[in-house]
């Protein structure tokens, strides 16, 4: 276990899986295709590049939009991005953002019952010089759920570099937490509903029971529902408090 640990330390490092733009995709008639909770990683290659994305946002009341620049240290570098009605063109949110890699961007828009999106990436203009580093764009509605199977994988805590395996099928899901310093490891079972699996311990010392949250296809967060150590005491981290979150790194 600790070979397959050390494997994906090297391998993967901080890195983050993610879908990748392709080009053309300077016009609505060549948008990519933005899915829902999925990371998506593109660049601008001159000043007159513009990337376009379509975006389905079924039933959804507001959407959460995360616009990170992983490679960037100030806040010098600027991109403008316009959320557009697909149906009439008609622009429902538009701001110049400027992410670092430290601190990305984050915003909460209003869909107004709107179904279909149409997002475009472009440089902010003016006296403004158009970045060359790579953009991370995440669109999560308020009602995601992953698709069955779309969370298996490979998962890191960015914190300590922890890794975490998700195998998911129709009969339920399986978490297995991967030390990084010893031999031992823990897994939990259970099962999840829409966005939210509750998890028994089944392999490890104590009982519990782990509430994972998956924030979109890509990112997780995991607290106790209840936590006992062998010894019949409660565990260091109180139920309901963060307990880890992870990134998800490879698929299944």
């Amino acid at each position: 276990m600790r070979i397959l640990v050390i494997m994906f330390t090297v391998l993967f490092g901080p890195q983050v899986l993610a879908d990748i733009e392709t080009e053309t995709n300077n016009t609505e008639a060549t948008a990519d295709t933005l899915a829902p909770g999925v990371l998506l990683s593109g660049n601008l290659s001159s000043d007159e590049d513009l990337d376009y994305f379509n975006f389905i946002a079924s039933g959804a009341e507001s959407l959460d939009v995360i616009f990170a620049a992983p490679t960037v240290v100030d806040a010098g570098s600027q991109w403008t991005f316009i959320l557009q009605r697909a149906a009439d063109g008609i622009i429902v949110f538009q701001e110049i953002l400027s992410p670092t890699a430290a601190v990305p961007i984050t915003r909460n828009i209003s869909t107004n019952q709107t179904t279909a999106f149409i997002v475009r990436i472009s440089s902010a203009g003016g006296s403004s010089p158009t970045p060359s580093a790579v953009y991370n764009l995440t669109i999560t509605p308020n009602n995601f759920q992953p698709v069955l199977g779309e969370i298996s994988g490979v998962w890191q805590d960015p914190m300590d570099n922890t890794f975490y395996s998700i195998h998911e099928n129709a009969e339920g899901l399986l978490l297995i937490e991967l030390g990084t310093t010893t031999f031992e490891w823990t897994a939990f079972l259970g099962s999840r509903a829409e966005s939210r699996a509750e998890l028994d311990l089944i392999v490890g010392t104590g009982a519990a029971t782990l509430e994972i949250i998956f924030t979109t296809a890509s990112t997780f967060e995991a607290r106790y529902l209840a936590c006992q150590t062998a010894q019949g005491t409660q565990c260091a981290v109180a139920p309901g408090e963060l307990l880890y979150s992870a990134t998800k790194i490879f698929s299944d």
